[in-house]
C-alpha cells in the first residue's frame, strides 16, 4: 500500500524541515512525499534541496505564487499512491504513523 504525502508550502521555512523530517524518518518504504514550492522567498527552496536526492521526495517550484488550494491540487495531481496524506508545513508526524495507518487501512478492508 503506497502513501502520498502532500506538503505544499508557503514560506514556511521556520517549521519545514522538522516537517519532511518526520515524513522521510518513517519505517515504512512504500511512501513519496510531495512538496510543492509556492514560490517562496525564505528559505524554503534552500531546505527543500537538502531532500532532493531521496528518491522518495518529489518537488514542484511554481514561480508565480497560486492560491492555496491551487496548491494542494498542484501536488495532488503528481501523487501516484493508494492513499494521500495532507501535511501542512508546521505539522510533524509520530514514529510509526503509516504502520498504523496501513493497520487501520486492513481492518476495515481498505476504504475510499
Amino acid at each position: 500500500m503506497k502513501f502520498s504525502v502532500l506538503l505544499p508550502t508557503r514560506n514556511g521555512g521556520q517549521f519545514l524541515e522538522y516537517c519532511i523530517q518526520s515524513i522521510l524518518s518513517q519505517n515504512y518504504s512504500d511512501l513519496e512525499l510531495i512538496i510543492s514550492d509556492n514560490a517562496n522567498t525564505d528559505k524554503t527552496p534552500d531546505i527543500i534541496n537538502k531532500f532532493v536526492n531521496d528518491s522518495r521526495v518529489k518537488t514542484l517550484r511554481l514561480e508565480e505564487p497560486v492560491s492555496v488550494t491551487d496548491n494542494w491540487n498542484n501536488a495532488l495531481q503528481a501523487s501516484t499512491g493508494d492513499y494521500v496524506l495532507m501535511m501542512g508545513d508546521d505539522d510533524c508526524l509520530l514514529p510509526d504513523y503509516f504502520i498504523k495507518m496501513e493497520a487501520l487501512l486492513d481492518k476495515y478492508n481498505q476504504p475510499d
